[in-house]
């Protein structure tokens, strides 16, 4: 799947499409697959970006909710919260014209994970266990109000840390997402939209090959959006120097200087330096903490 800027590899988008098929076509009694889609991976790697992208194309409205909204020091406000919001993607469900609703949950794990000390509001967290528990088990009727199946996506770095029951067959369907190099590097060259294939695949390569180095299993997808962030301050600054002025700068001229360093003979090596330079900084190794 490729739009401006964006690449989602085949193995996640259907897994995502699947999950919202599967539920669709859902009848609770032959056909009853898990509510919940659970997708697992180091942080960095696009587990909610590709989510959202792949609810969009297939014309979904997306309701978020994050794992800061689940804490609470009023007990049973974070599953009160999960209610409404269910009922809430019902009622857009019946008022809008989009193909569906879904509802997604942002690094669960992270908020109402077992962390050993580091837990806190342990009551809260049984009732969001216990609210999601409920929803999984009968998606059709949801506090006092007969609701439609709302197809469920929740995020999250390490799923052995949530409540074992919920995460079981029949409830949950996991889906733990590390990118292969070659998806790395399709979904690379989308980011780099302005370099040549070739020269992203040579650049993608080195840096796995550096942060394999480092002991991380996979180089983090957000890498790349930096890197391209980065190249694009410097240039802006290099442009800005040869039109010392605010009134003189102008978007068009910017896009054609912009366009014209890469037919600069140094660009690749001016690339695989920035990017070797970058992945050598200390806090670049946040990528990976979430």
């Amino acid at each position: 799947m490729y739009s401006e800027g964006i690449h989602i590899p085949e193995r996640f988008e259907r897994a995502v499409t699947l999950h919202l098929l599967k539920n669709k076509i859902a009848d609770g009694s032959v056909i009853n697959p898990p509510l919940i889609l659970g997708i697992d991976g180091l942080p960095g790697t696009g587990k909610t970006f590709q989510c959202k992208k792949v609810l969009e194309k297939l014309d979904y409205s997306i309701i978020t909710i994050t794992g800061s909204e689940l804490e609470d020091k009023n007990a049973g406000e974070p599953a009160e919260l999960i209610r409404e919001k269910y009922i809430d993607a019902n009622y857009k469900l019946k008022t809008q014209t989009t193909k569906g609703v879904a509802l997604i949950f942002d690094d669960l794990d992270v908020f109402i994970g077992d962390w050993g000390n580091n837990v806190q509001y342990t009551v809260n967290r049984q009732f969001v266990f216990g609210e999601l528990m409920a929803l999984t088990d009968n998606p059709y009727y949801v506090g006092d109000q007969q609701t439609e199946r709302i197809p469920i996506i929740v995020t999250g770095n390490d799923f052995t840390k949530l409540y074992e029951p919920l995460t079981r067959p029949g409830r949950f369907e996991r889906f733990t997402w590390i990118p292969k190099n070659e998806e790395i590097i399709d979904i690379a060259t989308a980011i780099l939209n302005f370099a040549d294939r070739s020269l992203v695949k040579k650049l993608t390569l080195a840096l796995i090959d550096i942060y394999q180095k480092k002991g991380h299993k996979v180089i983090p997808i957000s890498f790349f959006s930096h890197l391209k962030a980065t190249i694009i301050d410097d240039a802006i600054w290099e442009y800005y120097k040869q039109n010392p002025s605010l009134d003189r700068v102008n978007s068009e001229e910017f896009k054609e200087y912009f366009l014209n360093l890469f037919n600069n003979s140094n660009f690749s090596e001016m690339l695989i330096n920035k990017a070797s330079h970058l992945s050598k900084q200390t806090q670049f190794d946040s990528h990976f903490r979430g």
